[in-house]
């Protein structure tokens, strides 16, 4: 049985998120509050046993656009989320895993790989619409890792 404290402690961390993190299912999301390219997000979000963003359903998706259009840490600029076509132009997939996207939210008009060199997949405040894009960009980015205690209740 978890102690009030113990108890406590856990739901003002957002239900199991580390702090700063945000929960939604059995998730936690870290929204950026620095810029950087696409590798160097992905290496980052490792250094917490996290990976970029993967929303694999219609709720996660809406989820997340919401948080870009509200209370983002970072204004004037777009977030990068696990996504790409590297490997194959015009399969995308989630880069962890390299399973399809099956549920997206892209902007009309997107992905178009314009220049022939957009593989990697961002979320564009004000909308929460997504856009193929450069790499290199230097932007924010999203984390994803599993909320361990919403796992814990769930088996």
């Amino acid at each position: 049985m978890l102690s009030s404290e113990l108890l406590h402690d856990v739901m003002a961390n957002r239900r199991g998120c580390p702090s700063g993190w945000v929960s939604h299912t059995n998730k936690c999301y870290l929204l950026s509050s620095f810029t950087t390219s696409w590798p160097t997000a992905e290496s980052y979000c490792r250094t917490f046993s996290a990976k970029l963003a993967e929303p694999m359903d219609q709720s996660s998706v809406n989820f997340l656009s919401g948080e870009v259009k509200g209370s983002a840490p970072l204004k004037n600029t777009n977030y990068y989320i696990g996504g790409g076509d590297l490997f194959v132009e015009g399969e995308w997939i989630w880069m962890s895993t390299q399973a399809p996207i099956s549920v997206t939210n892209w902007n009309t008009g997107e992905p178009n790989d314009l220049g022939g060199q957009e593989d990697c997949l961002e979320i564009i405040p004000p909308t929460g619409l997504w856009n193929d894009i450069l790499c290199s960009v230097q932007q924010g980015f999203i984390c994803e890792m599993d909320n361990e205690y919403a796992q814990s209740l769930i088996g």
